[in-house]
């Protein structure tokens, strides 16, 4: 019966190990862009500007390793789990918000 036991709660322990929700939030920079900030040649157009996003997970924990973020969990509860792509969708509204339309996007 223990025997029995130990097995249905290990198969149900490895199922929710798997099985959950799992993200890697891996953002890699393939683009090097440098600038020359020495003379006046630039305009600051929104100074502090930031952007936000936020998920919520039950049984669930994160770790980090360098540029890359790990996040297991049962079930995702709120936000959609693509955190850089909402804080930077953000960031263009608040910008929006404040300094109007950009010229030329879509």
């Amino acid at each position: 019966m223990l025997k029995k036991f130990v097995v249905i709660f290990g198969f149900i322990s490895m199922l929710l190990l798997f099985g959950g929700c799992a993200n890697n939030g891996m953002l890699v920079g393939i683009h090097a862009t440098n600038v020359e900030l020495s003379d006046a040649n630039f305009e600051i157009v929104a100074p502090n500007l930031i952007g936000q996003s936020e998920a919520a997970y039950i049984l669930g924990f994160s770790m980090s390793l360098g540029s890359s973020t790990q996040t297991m969990a049962l079930a995702r509860v709120k936000g959609t789990g693509m955190l850089y792509k909402e804080a930077l969708e953000d960031l263009w509204k608040r910008f929006e918000a404040q300094n109007g339309k950009i010229e030329g996007a879509n």
